[in-house]
């Protein structure tokens, strides 16, 4: 490959073709499409594997990164300790210095790590996905009334937003105008 940093196939591909460094469900074996910079039909894995090439480090940090999420896809709670020290062990042999921080991060969290693949509720794990759903809207509610004034009012507001099943328990706090031939008016 061309070693000029800027306009190399190297920098080329980085630029164009990163996604098929990320770990989704890619059909790497499509139909060879035409490639204006290389002049040739590519699959996406040819260009994958022209990707591997530029560095061994980035080979290297794509199958780290394939084993980690092997391991939080398919380990159970039953073999994710084991796994989590098999994964650890690997980190800390790796001489990419980029996951040392990572690796720090699985010792010291190790419990938790393990901890999160518990499924006690109809073998789901337990995660608070729900809580950071409920914070992200409670935001944007905050952000769109820019400030409310009355914290009763907004309570209920976002209390109907949140479970529209309330609506008969939520009562309006607004006061009605009273008439003249009302008992309760005073003068």
């Amino acid at each position: 490959m061309n070693q000029s940093p800027y306009g190399s196939d190297a920098y080329y591909l980085l630029k164009k073709f990163h996604h098929l460094l990320e770990l989704r469900d890619i059909n790497l074996d499509n139909e060879p499409r035409y490639n204006r910079h290389f002049k040739r039909k590519l699959t996406r894995r040819q260009l994958q594997e022209m990707l591997f090439d530029i560095s061994d480090r980035l080979n290297d940090a794509f199958h780290l990164k394939r084993i980690y999420q092997h391991f939080n896809e398919h380990a159970t709670s039953d073999n994710c300790e084991a796994g989590l020290d098999k994964l650890i062990v690997t980190f800390l042999s790796t001489y990419l210095s980029e996951f040392r921080e990572f690796t720090n991060i699985l010792i010291n969290w190790r419990t938790e790590i393990i901890n999160s693949f518990l499924r006690p509720f109809d073998d789901r794990k337990l995660s608070n996905a729900l809580a950071e759903n409920i914070n992200g809207k409670l935001r944007t509610y905050i952000s769109l009334t820019n400030g409310s004034v009355n914290f009763i009012r907004f309570r209920k507001r976002v209390l109907l937003a949140l479970n529209p099943s309330v609506s008969s328990v939520i009562h309006s706090d607004k006061v009605s105008k009273l008439k003249k031939n009302d008992p309760y008016f005073k003068l």
